[in-house]
């Protein structure tokens, strides 16, 4: 992973049992200028959970 210099996104939900945020944190801490992003109060689902907050990270992250 730490070989990766492709801008990269790692989003998830705060309420998220798979992916939780703890693991999303030590994914983040292995990939050298990832962004991490975590939204409140969403689950495992985010597209389906939170779509406006989900399309606008993504759309934020594409722009940047």
């Amino acid at each position: 992973l730490e070989a990766i210099s492709l801008p990269t996104l790692i989003l998830g939900g705060d309420q998220d049992r798979f992916a939780t945020p703890a693991h999303l944190q030590r994914l983040h801490a292995r990939f050298p200028g990832a962004q991490l992003e975590i939204l409140e109060g969403v689950g495992h689902t985010l597209a389906i959970e939170a779509p406006e907050r989900f399309f606008e990270t993504v759309d934020a992250f594409l722009r940047a």
